[in-house]
């Protein structure tokens, strides 16, 4: 039975040029609410992750509502760190979008 899922895009870059592309970034990660605090997003990170060193990441982006409190806790704890905040993306009294980075490691994503 599902317990969630996870959706990244990896950009690899124009072939043989290393200055672009390269990193991932997840689109979507979600845990059935049943299922939170089991260890099934973690799981489904390490997923993200692993599959993104596989194709040649150096570090893996993530965007989260910034009135999302238990989103950014969740990523922050699994090593991401905040990189940019986008204010006001749906408005006057939105709290915007935070921007969230992790570097990938080769041998943290096995396992």
């Amino acid at each position: 039975m599902p317990v969630g899922f996870v959706s990244v895009l990896i950009g690899k870059g124009p072939e043989g040029v290393r200055c672009f592309g390269q990193y991932a970034e997840i689109l979507d990660l979600l845990v059935l609410e049943g299922r939170r605090g089991k260890g099934c997003g973690k799981a489904l990170l390490k997923q993200a992750e692993r599959a993104s060193v596989e194709a040649g990441a150096y570090c893996i982006y993530v965007r989260t509502y910034a009135g999302n409190r238990d989103s950014m806790t969740f990523y922050i704890k699994h090593g991401f760190v905040p990189v940019a905040m986008l204010p006001d993306v749906n408005g006057r009294d939105d709290e915007g979008d935070l921007c969230l980075r992790k570097i990938l490691d080769r041998t943290s994503a096995k396992g």
